[in-house]
């Protein structure tokens, strides 16, 4: 009898052990798998923006020939350079806030008993998770948009060179557009990143 209850005892004791082990590594895997999609957020903001700086660069050898004509539309691509550059650094500055509210975050988790941690990782992420694919959606269709840009580019100086007037406008102007739609998806990106802002820091308590 005192082997059976011992057995009986021993196999409580065991189990107990296995549910806060199983709890504690689900909490501590969910804070990495944050830690890791976090973080490769923010490498494709990088990347983007890194490109970005080389784009729409009109030489003047370019415009030799039309640059007159072309004035109003090359202010216009300007301007939207300027603005395009603003949305990235408002986009790295956003992913710095994300950043401290999810280390602010983890610190407020420390004391927290590991069954409620591992409540509060589980929530966090499911929220999080959605915007997460938005967000890729957002800077795959900005590549796509691009790779666009890139050929109208091609249009445009191939116009230019030989003196089409008619192609290199209109390829001037479908650059402005494209340039526009990826301001859109800037803003877009912006406003994600908002709401995984806040997202994080409504759970720190």
């Amino acid at each position: 009898m005192k082997k059976i209850i011992a057995l009986c005892t021993t196999f409580v004791l065991v189990s107990a052990l296995t549910a806060v082990l199983s709890t504690t590594s689900f909490a501590s895997d969910t804070q990495q798998t944050i830690d890791t999609n976090l973080a490769q957020d923010l490498a494709l903001d990088s990347t983007a923006t890194s490109t970005a700086a080389v784009e729409d660069n009109i030489s003047k050898i370019d415009l030799k020939s039309f640059k007159s004509k072309f004035s109003t539309s090359i202010t216009e691509l300007n301007q939207l350079r300027a603005t395009c550059k603003d949305l990235w650094t408002q986009i790295k500055s956003s992913n710095v806030d994300i950043k401290t509210q999810w280390k602010n975050l983890k610190t407020s988790l420390s004391d927290k008993d590991k069954a409620e941690k591992k409540n509060i990782l589980a929530d966090v992420k499911a929220k999080l998770d959605p915007d997460r694919t938005n967000l890729k959606t957002l800077h795959s269709d900005i590549k796509a948009i691009r790779a666009q840009k890139t050929a109208e580019w091609v249009n445009f100086r191939a116009a230019v060179k030989s003196r089409d007037e008619v192609k290199a406008s209109a390829a001037l102007n479908n650059i402005i557009s494209l340039k526009k739609q990826i301001i859109e998806k800037q803003r877009s990106i912006l406003s994600l990143k908002q709401e995984i802002f806040n997202i994080i820091k409504s759970d720190i308590t």
